[in-house]
Order: structure tokens, then sequence, then C-alpha cells
């Protein structure tokens, strides 16, 4: 009968040849999906549609409000900041810069 130091040994070796194995066939599985990923134009959506967002990310809103004690901006969507809090709004708003104004006055005539 074996001795436990000589069966985790061959436990060792014998993993290492699985290691080596599943390396071996995992590449040749890929090059095999990816060329029928070529042949049959099939995207990552399409081989797992669980990835594909449900809903289209929204880009953040600019900021509206700035601090004027500090670089902290906040768009106006969600709750206050605490630096605005028991304050007036109007107080913070950034002013639209006379490039954009100018654009819109354009567009209005």
């Amino acid at each position: 009968m074996s001795t436990l130091d000589e069966l985790l040994q061959q436990q060792e070796i014998l993993q290492q040849e699985i290691d080596a194995a599943r390396k071996l066939e995992k590449r040749s599985k890929i090059k095999e999906l990816r060329a029928s990923l070529e042949k049959y134009a099939l995207t990552a959506e399409d081989v797992f549609p669980q990835l594909k967002p449900k809903t289209p990310v929204k880009p953040p809103l600019p900021p509206k409000y700035r601090d004027p004690n500090s670089v902290k901006t906040w768009s106006g969507a969600g709750r206050a900041p605490w630096w605005m809090k028991g304050r007036n709004y109007d107080d913070f708003l950034i002013e639209p810069s006379s490039e954009s104004q100018s654009s819109e006055d354009h567009n209005h005539s």
C-alpha cells in the first residue's frame, strides 16, 4: 500500500498533467469557436444575450450647480449635496458660457 506522501506526490503530478492537457484543449477549442463565430458572423450578444444591457445606459447629466468654495458640482438630479442644504439653489447656478448662449441666440432667429 502507498503512503500518504507518495499519494500526494502522485496527485501533484496528475494535477500538473491535467492542467497541461486542459491548457492544450482550451487553445484548440478557442480556435474552433473563433472559426465558427467568423463563419456565421456571430457577435458576443448572439452567444451571450444575458450580457446585453436591458436598458440603454444614460450619459451623465452636465453639472448645473457649482460649490463656490470647491470644484464640486451637481447636475440637479437626485439628492441635493450637503453644501446646498438650506440655501437658495439659484446662488449656485453655473452661468452658461457666452459661446453656448450665443449659439442658442442664433438658433432662435
